[in-house]
Protein backbone atom coordinates (compact mmCIF):
# COMPACT_ATOMS: atom_id res chain seq x y z
CA UNK A 1 0.00 0.00 0.00
CA UNK A 2 1.52 3.38 -0.96
CA UNK A 3 2.60 5.83 1.69
CA UNK A 4 0.02 8.45 0.80
CA UNK A 5 -3.33 9.87 1.75
CA UNK A 6 -4.94 8.89 -1.56
CA UNK A 7 -8.27 7.94 -0.01
CA UNK A 8 -10.20 8.04 -3.28
CA UNK A 9 -8.47 4.88 -4.46
CA UNK A 10 -8.65 3.04 -1.15
CA UNK A 11 -10.55 -0.22 -0.91
CA UNK A 12 -14.32 0.06 -0.92
CA UNK A 13 -14.58 -2.32 2.02
CA UNK A 14 -14.19 -0.84 5.47
CA UNK A 15 -11.07 -1.75 7.37
CA UNK A 16 -11.10 -4.58 9.90
CA UNK A 17 -11.15 -2.30 12.95
CA UNK A 18 -14.17 -0.41 11.55
CA UNK A 19 -16.12 -3.62 10.94
CA UNK A 20 -15.38 -5.23 14.28
CA UNK A 21 -14.64 -2.39 16.71
CA UNK A 22 -17.56 -1.40 18.98
CA UNK A 23 -16.00 1.90 19.99
CA UNK A 24 -17.20 5.19 18.55
CA UNK A 25 -14.80 7.08 16.31
CA UNK A 26 -14.91 10.89 16.52
CA UNK A 27 -13.34 13.55 14.32
CA UNK A 28 -12.80 16.73 16.35
CA UNK A 29 -11.95 20.09 14.80
CA UNK A 30 -10.52 21.89 17.81
CA UNK A 31 -10.92 25.54 16.86
CA UNK A 32 -10.15 28.51 19.09
CA UNK A 33 -13.69 29.82 18.65
CA UNK A 34 -15.74 26.71 17.83
CA UNK A 35 -15.41 22.97 18.31
CA UNK A 36 -16.89 20.69 15.65
CA UNK A 37 -17.35 16.97 16.27
CA UNK A 38 -18.26 14.41 13.59
CA UNK A 39 -18.87 10.69 14.03
CA UNK A 40 -17.84 8.08 11.47
CA UNK A 41 -20.44 5.83 9.87
CA UNK A 42 -20.82 2.50 11.66
CA UNK A 43 -21.70 0.57 8.48
CA UNK A 44 -21.63 1.01 4.71
CA UNK A 45 -25.32 1.89 4.78
CA UNK A 46 -24.87 4.67 7.32
CA UNK A 47 -23.62 8.20 6.75
CA UNK A 48 -21.21 10.17 8.86
CA UNK A 49 -23.00 12.36 11.36
CA UNK A 50 -22.34 15.90 12.54
CA UNK A 51 -22.87 15.45 16.24
CA UNK A 52 -22.11 18.89 17.60
CA UNK A 53 -20.87 22.35 16.64
CA UNK A 54 -20.47 24.48 19.75
CA UNK A 55 -18.60 27.45 21.10
CA UNK A 56 -15.23 26.61 22.66
CA UNK A 57 -15.81 28.50 25.89
CA UNK A 58 -16.81 28.11 29.53
CA UNK A 59 -18.62 30.62 31.76
CA UNK A 60 -17.21 30.72 35.28
CA UNK A 61 -17.84 32.69 38.43
CA UNK A 62 -14.86 33.54 40.55
CA UNK A 63 -15.12 34.34 44.23
CA UNK A 64 -12.81 36.64 46.13
CA UNK A 65 -12.77 34.22 49.04
CA UNK A 66 -12.66 30.86 47.22
CA UNK A 67 -9.88 29.72 44.97
CA UNK A 68 -12.04 27.25 43.07
CA UNK A 69 -14.21 28.66 40.28
CA UNK A 70 -17.88 27.83 39.84
CA UNK A 71 -18.81 26.47 36.39
CA UNK A 72 -21.98 28.20 35.15
CA UNK A 73 -22.30 27.03 31.55
CA UNK A 74 -20.43 25.50 28.64
CA UNK A 75 -20.47 26.28 24.91
CA UNK A 76 -23.19 28.48 23.39
CA UNK A 77 -24.92 28.84 26.75
CA UNK A 78 -21.69 30.23 28.17
CA UNK A 79 -21.15 32.67 25.29
CA UNK A 80 -24.64 34.10 25.77
CA UNK A 81 -23.63 35.11 29.31
CA UNK A 82 -20.76 37.31 28.12
CA UNK A 83 -21.36 40.89 29.20
CA UNK A 84 -24.84 40.08 30.51
CA UNK A 85 -24.05 39.12 34.10
CA UNK A 86 -22.08 40.62 36.96
CA UNK A 87 -18.40 41.48 37.00
CA UNK A 88 -17.55 38.21 38.74
CA UNK A 89 -18.67 36.14 35.73
CA UNK A 90 -16.07 35.50 33.03
CA UNK A 91 -16.31 33.69 29.70
CA UNK A 92 -13.04 31.83 29.09
CA UNK A 93 -11.75 30.16 25.91
CA UNK A 94 -9.43 27.55 27.46
CA UNK A 95 -7.86 26.25 24.22
CA UNK A 96 -6.43 28.89 21.89
CA UNK A 97 -4.44 28.16 18.72
CA UNK A 98 -3.99 24.52 19.74
CA UNK A 99 -2.50 25.52 23.09
CA UNK A 100 -4.16 24.76 26.42
CA UNK A 101 -4.27 28.04 28.33
CA UNK A 102 -6.37 26.68 31.21
CA UNK A 103 -6.03 22.92 31.76
CA UNK A 104 -8.91 22.63 34.24
CA UNK A 105 -11.44 24.51 32.08
CA UNK A 106 -10.25 22.74 28.91
CA UNK A 107 -11.03 19.43 30.57
CA UNK A 108 -14.43 20.70 31.75
CA UNK A 109 -15.29 21.93 28.24
CA UNK A 110 -14.25 18.81 26.34
CA UNK A 111 -15.71 16.43 28.91
CA UNK A 112 -19.11 18.10 28.65
CA UNK A 113 -19.08 18.11 24.83
CA UNK A 114 -18.00 14.47 24.68
CA UNK A 115 -20.73 13.52 27.16
CA UNK A 116 -23.30 15.13 24.88
CA UNK A 117 -21.87 13.40 21.83
CA UNK A 118 -21.69 9.97 23.46
CA UNK A 119 -25.08 10.47 25.15
CA UNK A 120 -23.70 9.85 28.60
CA UNK A 121 -25.56 10.91 31.73
CA UNK A 122 -25.07 10.41 35.46
CA UNK A 123 -26.52 6.89 35.31
CA UNK A 124 -24.01 5.74 32.70
CA UNK A 125 -20.32 6.09 33.53
CA UNK A 126 -17.84 7.49 31.01
CA UNK A 127 -16.58 4.17 29.65
CA UNK A 128 -17.21 4.42 25.90
CA UNK A 129 -13.47 4.88 25.14
CA UNK A 130 -13.84 6.63 21.77
CA UNK A 131 -11.14 6.79 19.13
CA UNK A 132 -10.51 10.47 18.34
CA UNK A 133 -8.84 12.32 15.47
CA UNK A 134 -8.10 15.90 16.55
CA UNK A 135 -7.05 18.78 14.30
CA UNK A 136 -4.21 21.00 15.52
CA UNK A 137 -2.38 23.95 14.02
CA UNK A 138 0.64 23.16 11.88
CA UNK A 139 2.57 25.50 14.18
CA UNK A 140 1.48 23.78 17.41
CA UNK A 141 4.52 22.98 19.53
CA UNK A 142 5.47 19.45 20.51
CA UNK A 143 4.72 20.30 24.14
CA UNK A 144 1.19 21.47 23.25
CA UNK A 145 0.64 18.35 21.15
CA UNK A 146 1.60 16.13 24.07
CA UNK A 147 -0.63 18.14 26.40
CA UNK A 148 -3.64 17.77 24.09
CA UNK A 149 -3.01 14.05 23.63
CA UNK A 150 -2.73 13.55 27.38
CA UNK A 151 -5.94 15.54 27.94
CA UNK A 152 -7.99 13.30 25.63
CA UNK A 153 -6.55 10.15 27.19
CA UNK A 154 -7.49 11.54 30.62
CA UNK A 155 -11.03 12.02 29.30
CA UNK A 156 -11.28 8.32 28.44
CA UNK A 157 -10.23 8.11 24.80
CA UNK A 158 -8.73 4.76 23.81
CA UNK A 159 -6.72 6.13 20.86
CA UNK A 160 -5.76 9.72 20.06
CA UNK A 161 -4.43 10.97 16.70
CA UNK A 162 -3.46 14.55 15.80
CA UNK A 163 -3.75 15.98 12.28
CA UNK A 164 -2.41 19.35 11.08
CA UNK A 165 -5.34 21.61 10.23
CA UNK A 166 -4.21 22.81 6.76
CA UNK A 167 -3.70 19.19 5.71
CA UNK A 168 -7.07 18.22 7.19
CA UNK A 169 -8.79 21.08 5.32
CA UNK A 170 -7.17 20.07 2.02
CA UNK A 171 -8.35 16.47 2.48
CA UNK A 172 -11.81 17.66 3.51
CA UNK A 173 -12.38 19.55 0.27
CA UNK A 174 -11.15 16.68 -1.89
CA UNK A 175 -7.70 17.95 -2.88
CA UNK A 176 -5.52 15.03 -4.11
CA UNK A 177 -2.90 15.68 -1.44
CA UNK A 178 -1.06 12.48 -2.33
CA UNK A 179 0.01 13.97 -5.67
CA UNK A 180 3.61 15.07 -6.06
CA UNK A 181 2.45 18.27 -7.77
CA UNK A 182 1.05 19.52 -4.48
CA UNK A 183 -1.47 22.15 -3.40
CA UNK A 184 -1.48 25.55 -1.73
CA UNK A 185 -4.04 26.27 1.00
CA UNK A 186 -4.69 29.06 3.49
CA UNK A 187 -6.63 28.16 6.63
CA UNK A 188 -8.18 31.27 8.20
CA UNK A 189 -9.36 30.52 11.72
CA UNK A 190 -10.59 32.84 14.43
CA UNK A 191 -7.37 32.59 16.45
CA UNK A 192 -4.73 31.52 13.90
CA UNK A 193 -4.11 32.05 10.18
CA UNK A 194 -1.91 29.47 8.44
CA UNK A 195 -0.79 29.08 4.83
CA UNK A 196 0.72 25.77 3.74
CA UNK A 197 2.14 23.98 0.73
CA UNK A 198 1.12 20.30 0.68
CA UNK A 199 2.67 17.50 -1.36
CA UNK A 200 2.85 13.69 -1.11
CA UNK A 201 0.48 13.61 1.83
CA UNK A 202 2.40 15.98 4.08
CA UNK A 203 2.98 19.68 4.73
CA UNK A 204 6.17 20.74 2.94
CA UNK A 205 6.27 24.38 4.12
CA UNK A 206 3.96 26.65 6.10
CA UNK A 207 3.59 30.13 7.54
CA UNK A 208 1.62 30.96 10.68
CA UNK A 209 0.21 34.12 12.24
CA UNK A 210 1.43 32.87 15.62
CA UNK A 211 4.89 34.35 15.06
CA UNK A 212 4.47 36.65 12.05
CA UNK A 213 2.17 39.27 13.59
CA UNK A 214 -0.67 38.65 11.10
CA UNK A 215 -4.08 39.74 12.35
CA UNK A 216 -6.78 37.10 12.87
CA UNK A 217 -10.56 37.10 13.01
CA UNK A 218 -10.60 37.80 16.72
CA UNK A 219 -8.29 40.77 16.28
CA UNK A 220 -10.48 42.23 13.54
CA UNK A 221 -13.34 42.24 16.06
CA UNK A 222 -11.21 44.34 18.40
CA UNK A 223 -10.02 46.60 15.56
CA UNK A 224 -13.64 47.31 14.61
CA UNK A 225 -14.61 48.14 18.18
CA UNK A 226 -11.59 50.41 18.65
CA UNK A 227 -12.28 52.14 15.31
CA UNK A 228 -15.90 52.89 16.24
CA UNK A 229 -14.87 54.27 19.63
CA UNK A 230 -12.18 56.50 18.12
CA UNK A 231 -14.14 57.80 15.13
CA UNK A 232 -17.75 57.81 16.38
CA UNK A 233 -17.57 57.46 20.19
CA UNK A 234 -19.69 54.35 19.75
CA UNK A 235 -19.23 51.31 21.99
CA UNK A 236 -20.52 47.99 20.61
CA UNK A 237 -20.48 44.46 22.00
CA UNK A 238 -18.25 41.65 20.75
CA UNK A 239 -21.34 39.94 19.34
CA UNK A 240 -22.22 43.09 17.37
CA UNK A 241 -18.68 43.33 15.99
CA UNK A 242 -18.87 39.67 14.94
CA UNK A 243 -22.10 40.33 13.01
CA UNK A 244 -20.66 43.50 11.48
CA UNK A 245 -17.49 41.69 10.39
CA UNK A 246 -19.53 39.18 8.38
CA UNK A 247 -21.15 41.98 6.36
CA UNK A 248 -17.92 43.73 5.36
CA UNK A 249 -16.51 43.43 1.86
CA UNK A 250 -12.88 43.88 0.86
CA UNK A 251 -13.75 46.26 -1.98
CA UNK A 252 -13.21 50.03 -1.87
CA UNK A 253 -15.91 50.47 -4.56
CA UNK A 254 -18.60 48.72 -2.52
CA UNK A 255 -21.68 50.83 -1.75
CA UNK A 256 -22.95 48.60 1.07
CA UNK A 257 -24.57 50.48 3.95
CA UNK A 258 -24.27 48.93 7.40
CA UNK A 259 -26.44 49.69 10.43
CA UNK A 260 -24.49 49.73 13.69
CA UNK A 261 -26.07 50.04 17.14
CA UNK A 262 -24.41 50.52 20.51
CA UNK A 263 -23.91 53.01 23.30
CA UNK A 264 -22.55 56.54 23.00
CA UNK A 265 -19.31 56.74 24.97
CA UNK A 266 -19.97 60.32 26.15
CA UNK A 267 -23.72 60.48 26.79
CA UNK A 268 -24.05 56.74 27.66
CA UNK A 269 -27.26 56.68 25.64
CA UNK A 270 -28.26 54.22 22.94
CA UNK A 271 -26.93 55.22 19.53
CA UNK A 272 -27.43 53.94 15.98
CA UNK A 273 -25.34 54.84 12.94
CA UNK A 274 -25.51 54.07 9.21
CA UNK A 275 -21.96 53.56 7.97
CA UNK A 276 -20.46 52.83 4.57
CA UNK A 277 -18.37 49.75 3.85
CA UNK A 278 -15.67 52.21 2.71
CA UNK A 279 -15.35 53.47 6.29
CA UNK A 280 -13.84 50.10 7.26
CA UNK A 281 -11.55 49.67 4.27
CA UNK A 282 -8.43 50.94 6.14
CA UNK A 283 -8.87 48.08 8.64
CA UNK A 284 -9.59 45.46 5.99
CA UNK A 285 -6.66 46.62 3.89
CA UNK A 286 -4.27 46.06 6.81
CA UNK A 287 -5.48 42.47 7.12
CA UNK A 288 -5.32 41.81 3.40
CA UNK A 289 -1.79 43.18 3.14
CA UNK A 290 -0.78 40.92 6.04
CA UNK A 291 -2.14 37.90 4.19
CA UNK A 292 -0.31 38.87 1.02
CA UNK A 293 2.95 39.18 2.93
CA UNK A 294 2.37 35.81 4.62
CA UNK A 295 1.83 34.03 1.32
CA UNK A 296 4.85 35.71 -0.25
CA UNK A 297 6.99 34.54 2.68
CA UNK A 298 5.64 31.04 2.12
CA UNK A 299 6.64 31.21 -1.56
CA UNK A 300 10.25 31.77 -0.49
CA UNK A 301 10.15 28.59 1.62
CA UNK A 302 8.66 26.28 -1.01
CA UNK A 303 11.23 24.20 -2.97
CA UNK A 304 11.64 25.35 -6.56
CA UNK A 305 10.55 21.93 -7.86
CA UNK A 306 7.17 22.38 -6.17
CA UNK A 307 6.63 26.13 -6.50
CA UNK A 308 5.67 26.21 -10.18
CA UNK A 309 3.13 23.40 -9.64
CA UNK A 310 1.33 25.05 -6.74
CA UNK A 311 1.30 28.43 -8.49
CA UNK A 312 -0.38 26.86 -11.52
CA UNK A 313 -3.03 25.24 -9.34
CA UNK A 314 -3.58 28.41 -7.32
CA UNK A 315 -4.52 29.09 -3.70
CA UNK A 316 -7.50 27.65 -1.80
CA UNK A 317 -9.10 29.49 1.13
CA UNK A 318 -10.70 27.58 4.00
CA UNK A 319 -11.70 28.32 7.59
CA UNK A 320 -14.56 30.45 8.91
CA UNK A 321 -12.73 33.75 8.42
CA UNK A 322 -12.18 32.91 4.73
CA UNK A 323 -15.76 34.10 4.24
CA UNK A 324 -14.60 37.72 4.45
CA UNK A 325 -16.27 39.28 1.42
CA UNK A 326 -14.18 39.49 -1.77
CA UNK A 327 -11.00 38.25 -0.06
CA UNK A 328 -10.47 35.71 -2.84
CA UNK A 329 -10.79 38.41 -5.50
CA UNK A 330 -8.36 40.70 -3.68
CA UNK A 331 -5.73 37.96 -3.39
CA UNK A 332 -6.21 36.93 -7.03
CA UNK A 333 -5.62 40.49 -8.18
CA UNK A 334 -2.48 41.02 -6.08
CA UNK A 335 -0.87 37.56 -6.19
CA UNK A 336 -1.54 37.09 -9.92
CA UNK A 337 -2.59 33.47 -9.33
CA UNK A 338 -6.03 31.79 -9.13
CA UNK A 339 -7.57 32.03 -5.65
CA UNK A 340 -10.81 30.25 -4.71
CA UNK A 341 -13.00 29.98 -1.62
CA UNK A 342 -13.82 26.32 -0.94
CA UNK A 343 -17.33 25.03 -0.28
CA UNK A 344 -18.30 25.08 3.42
CA UNK A 345 -14.93 26.57 4.42
CA UNK A 346 -15.70 26.40 8.16
CA UNK A 347 -16.28 22.61 7.96
CA UNK A 348 -13.35 21.69 5.71
CA UNK A 349 -10.92 20.69 8.48
CA UNK A 350 -13.55 18.66 10.36
CA UNK A 351 -14.52 16.79 7.18
CA UNK A 352 -10.85 16.10 6.48
CA UNK A 353 -10.30 14.68 9.95
CA UNK A 354 -13.37 12.49 9.42
CA UNK A 355 -12.05 11.23 6.07
CA UNK A 356 -8.70 10.34 7.64
CA UNK A 357 -10.42 8.61 10.54
CA UNK A 358 -12.47 6.50 8.13
CA UNK A 359 -9.23 5.48 6.40
CA UNK A 360 -7.10 5.11 9.49
CA UNK A 361 -4.97 2.26 8.15
CA UNK A 362 -3.93 4.35 5.14
CA UNK A 363 -3.25 7.32 7.40
CA UNK A 364 -0.93 5.28 9.61
CA UNK A 365 1.13 4.39 6.55
CA UNK A 366 1.25 7.95 5.22
CA UNK A 367 3.91 10.63 5.55
CA UNK A 368 1.44 12.70 7.57
CA UNK A 369 1.43 10.20 10.44
CA UNK A 370 4.11 10.64 13.08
Amino acid sequence: MPKSLDFKHSQAKRSLWQRLDWRKALAIDLGSNEIRIFQTARSSRDQAETLIIDQACVAVKKSRFRKKVQILAVGKDALEMRGRLGVGVQVVFPIVAGRIVDAYLAKVLLKELLKRVLKIDKRLPFVMSPIVMVTVRASTSEFSRRSLTRLFYDLGASEVYLLAEPLAAAIGIGVPVADASGALLMQLGAGVIEAAAISLGSIVSFESSLWSGVATGWELDEFIRAFLIKEHHLVISLEASEVLKKRLVLDDKSTIKIKVSGKDLISQKAKTLMLDNADFMPLLSILAEDYLAMIERLFKKIPNELLSDVLDRGLLLSGNFAKLGSLDQYLTKNLKIPVALVDDPDLAAAKGALTVLENLDLFKESLAYV
